[in-house]
């Protein structure tokens, strides 16, 4: 029977460094001397390969090359901001840790409207939960907004104008990583009336009137 010596690992970098308590976020992790037995085939140590994060336990971690590593986030049921990361190659010696921190994704329930005129300044309402105070950005289409925080369950955007009517991505979020939710928002041309009729009707009321022009929408 062998034993077999090898380097510890170094840990330099996790990607990304943050995300939901709900878990199950694939985590890469970078450094040197993940796969010291790349010369050997009779060695697998795969089964032993962890990415332990604390008290939030180990998940199997698989080793890409000598430098990256993969695993998948645990459950955080503990309701921690911060796990320490490290990695183990034989279940029993680990690398130094590096923080990773968790936060409560935001749930949106409800979105209105979702549609608007082409000349914009449409104010789009959206509505959820765990909603923060910090940098928020709706982009429509390829034009960003700055988002206003109401509450932790309402959140506001201005449409901006755009050139053609048609179906655009809205996309609400505090950064490309952290929180990104899509929709799709309808742009309109601006309806133009050119007649009415008849103009004039008793005040019961309930004439029906016949109104033309262009750019109506069903």
């Amino acid at each position: 029977m062998s034993y077999w010596y090898y380097p510890l690992q170094d840990l330099a970098k996790i990607e990304p460094d943050f995300g939901p308590t709900t878990g199950d976020q694939l985590l890469t992790l970078k450094g040197n001397a993940f796969f010291p037995f790349s010369w050997a085939d009779d060695i697998d140590n795969q089964n032993d390969t962890f990415c332990n994060f604390g008290t939030l336990g180990k998940t199997p971690a698989h080793v890409v090359s000598a430098t990256v590593a993969q695993c998948l986030t645990p459950v955080n049921t503990q309701h921690i901001t911060i796990a320490l990361v490290k990695l183990s190659i034989n279940n029993l010696d680990y690398t130094e840790e590096l923080p990773y921190t968790y936060f409560n994704p935001p749930n949106v329930i409800d979105t209105e409207p979702l549609l608007g005129p082409t000349r914009g300044d449409t104010v789009v309402n959206f509505w959820g939960s765990n909603f923060e105070h910090r940098n928020i950005t709706c982009t429509f289409g390829t034009k960003a907004v700055q988002g206003v925080y109401i509450s932790k369950e309402h959140l506001t955007c201005t449409s901006p104008n755009q050139t053609d009517p048609g179906d655009y991505p809205l996309t609400i979020g505090y950064s490309k990583d952290r929180f990104n939710s899509t929709f799709v928002y309808k742009y309109f041309s601006n309806p133009v009336v050119d007649s009415l009729g008849p103009v004039c009707g008793p005040i019961e009321g309930f004439t029906q009137l016949e109104i033309n022009g262009r750019n109506f929408i069903e």
